[in-house]
This record gives structure tokens, C-alpha cells and sequence, in this order.
């Protein structure tokens, strides 16, 4: 026990946002969506992962890490002895669910909350309840952070709930928590705004509207059923999209047009206005005063 500290009174947001971001970097993350199990995997020294029905027979306990009877999701304890994590989590039908909670468990890992402070496990019954409050707020911060990041999230015209939880693979809940926070907030570290935006710049530039749309065709039933959305071609040149699919140019930078039609993907929400159609679509900046026509 020597050496560790008390918990302190008030999370570190900054500190958080920190880590969060340096492991985005360290283990050279550079598109979304992030899945766990390959944090799990890419993630170097020893950390063990079992759900609650596979550690009742290793373990051979009826209520591994007693998260029936806490009625919690996920508990993370540090092996005697030895370096390693052993995390115990409760599966849930949402893949969403599961992936927060695995990341969050990661997060008491990586934010030293085993290994800095007073505790030895992150437990309801051995902590205060402003200590308890005060790893959790920090954990999900981190997750926050790690799969959402402010700098990205800001990069995204037209926030919504649902682009959110698309792009990052996160529930609409996370989502709308992050779209609240940014607009009550803004952003409290702009510090790190460019190395973050650097990381996923090309993605941002390139990949995202694709990854949209192809989330949007196969992830939840809700969205399986129609390609209904904006009909657009996509300029091959400077990848913009015009919702006249007979343009002969593009009108953003007068390439010939050669791309086949494709639906726009932010078609949940965004649909193109009667003063834009025919030239381009709502989301996309155009230039008024361009000497290119469209056919």
C-alpha cells in the first residue's frame, strides 16, 4: 500500500481526455468505429477477459466478482502476486452495451485506479460512495473520449444523435450525452484539438460518408429495410456530392463527373431543400458563383 494516494475530491478531465487520446495514438488507431476486443487485443501487457457465464465454471463460483448480487455490469480486480487484470463482465443483447463496458473497465486500467490510488478493487462495498462516483465519472469520460472524440465529433456538420451512434458505434444515449455536453460545454481541451484531427484526417476527408452508409445498411434492423434516402453522384476528383445524377461536371471543382449514383448517406434526417436540388446537396459547401453547369 505505500506509495498510493488518497482519491481525490473532483475527476481530472483533463488528465482523462489525455490518456484517452494517447492510447488512441500509441496503439495507432486512425478510423472509426474502435471495437473492444481489438483494444483487448492491440492493448500491451496482461489483461484477462471473462464473461460472467465462462468465469462461473473457471472460476467455479456461482456469482464471479458478485455481479448478480451488486447487480453490476463489470468488475475489474488486479491478480495477487502478479501483473495481470482479470475483468468479469455480464454480456448484454446490445453490442453497443458491451462494448462500453469492456471499455470502461479498460479505462480503471489505464487510469492507474487499481494501481494509484487506496483500493484494491473497484468494489460498491470497499469505497466510499464519493470515492466509488468519482472512478466511475473518470472511466466513462475516458471511453467518452477514447471512442468519440470532441475534436472529431466537432468536425461533423449537422450533429445528430443518430450519425453519432453510426459513426462511432455507440448507443444513441451515449450519443446524445456527447452532443449535450459539447453544446454545454464546448470543448475543454482545444490543446490537443490538432494532434487528434490529425490522427483521423484522412478518415474525416475520405472515409467517413462511406462508413456512414454502409453502418447504416447493416448494423440494426431499424435501418436494413430501405436505401431510402438522397440520390447523389459523388465527384471522383474532390468527392463531393451533387443530387443532380445527370451532371455532366461536378459543380464544386469542374472535374467530369464519372461516378455512378449512390444514396447520400445522412438520409435519416437531411434531405435536399427545393433552392439546392439540381446542384448539390444541403451539407455540402458549394461554390454560387462557379462558371460550371450542371446538364
Amino acid at each position: 500500500m505505500q506509495g498510493r494516494k488518497k482519491i481525490p475530491n473532483k475527476p481530472r478531465f483533463e488528465y482523462v481526455a489525455k490518456k484517452a487520446y494517447g492510447l488512441l495514438f500509441e496503439l495507432g488507431y486512425d478510423r472509426f468505429p474502435i471495437s473492444a476486443e481489438q483494444v483487448l487485443s492491440d492493448l500491451p501487457g496482461k489483461i484477462e477477459c471473462l464473461s460472467w457465464f465462462d468465469a462461473k465454471s473457471i472460476l467455479d463460483t456461482d456469482d464471479p466478482f458478485h455481479l448478480r448480487q451488486t447487480n453490476a455490469d463489470a468488475r475489474t480486480t488486479k491478480l495477487r502476486g502478479d501483473d495481470t487484470y482479470l475483468i468479469v463482465y455480464k454480456a448484454s443483447f446490445s453490442a453497443e452495451r458491451n462494448k462500453w463496458t469492456l471499455l470502461h473497465e479498460i479505462a480503471h486500467i489505464i487510469l492507474r485506479h487499481l494501481d494509484e490510488f487506496d483500493v484494491t478493487a473497484l468494489d460498491r462495498g470497499g469505497l466510499t460512495p464519493e470515492a466509488y462516483s468519482f472512478l466511475e465519472v473518470e472511466a466513462n469520460w475516458f471511453v467518452s473520449e477514447f471512442l468519440m472524440p470532441t475534436p472529431i465529433v466537432k468536425m461533423i456538420d449537422n450533429l445528430s444523435a443518430k450519425k453519432i451512434s453510426l459513426l462511432f458505434g455507440v448507443s444513441v444515449e451515449a450519443a446524445k450525452k456527447k452532443i449535450d455536453h459539447i453544446r454545454k460545454h464546448g470543448h475543454m481541451f482545444s490543446k490537443y484539438d490538432e494532434d487528434v484531427r490529425r490522427q483521423f484526417y484522412r478518415f474525416m476527408e475520405k472515409e467517413m460518408l462511406d462508413t456512414l452508409y454502409r453502418r447504416s445498411q447493416t448494423n440494426e434492423s431499424r435501418f436494413r429495410s430501405s436505401r431510402a434516402g438522397t440520390i447523389c453522384c459523388r465527384c471522383e476528383n474532390c468527392r463531393s456530392y451533387s443530387v443532380n445524377t445527370k451532371a455532366s461536371y461536378c459543380y464544386h471543382c469542374g472535374s467530369i463527373a464519372r461516378d455512378e449514383p449512390i444514396v447520400y448517406p445522412f438520409f435519416i434526417e437531411d434531405t435536399a431543400s427545393e433552392t439546392t436540388q439540381g446542384f448539390t446537396h444541403p451539407l455540402i459547401p458549394h461554390n454560387e458563383t462557379s462558371n460550371f453547369r450542371m446538364d
